[in-house]
């Protein structure tokens, strides 16, 4: 799904949070593409950290476009088990399909 508003409706949920501890990170930017893809996950709280986020109190990571992020779920579950961190994400459902596919056999849908 392209060009249907996905990244501003994940903008506009965390402007009615209440809270501002935050961040929304777009993962076509190569620089957070590198930061995500790293194996050291306490460097990538870290700059986290330095990007504004408070690792002392409840906060939230969206990520947009994650399909691009390979190492991405053992990333999630060492922040979460580690932090008191929630994520919200979103993703082209074309990419979602492929790695579906990837996993169960089953093909994507036809999107022509």
């Amino acid at each position: 799904m392209r060009r249907v508003g996905k990244s501003t409706a994940v903008k506009y949920i965390l402007q009615q949070l209440g809270h501002s501890n935050y961040i929304y990170l777009d993962c076509e930017r190569i620089e957070i593409r590198m930061l995500f893809n790293g194996n050291n996950y306490e460097a990538i709280k870290d700059e986290l950290a330095l990007m504004g986020l408070n690792f002392n109190e409840p906060c939230l990571i969206a990520l947009d476009e994650i399909q691009l992020i390979e190492n991405l779920p053992s990333l999630i579950k060492y922040l979460c088990d580690t932090y008191a961190i929630k994520f919200m994400f979103s993703a082209r459902v074309w990419c979602a399909t492929k790695r579906q596919k990837n996993v169960v056999g089953m093909p994507p849908p036809n999107t022509e």
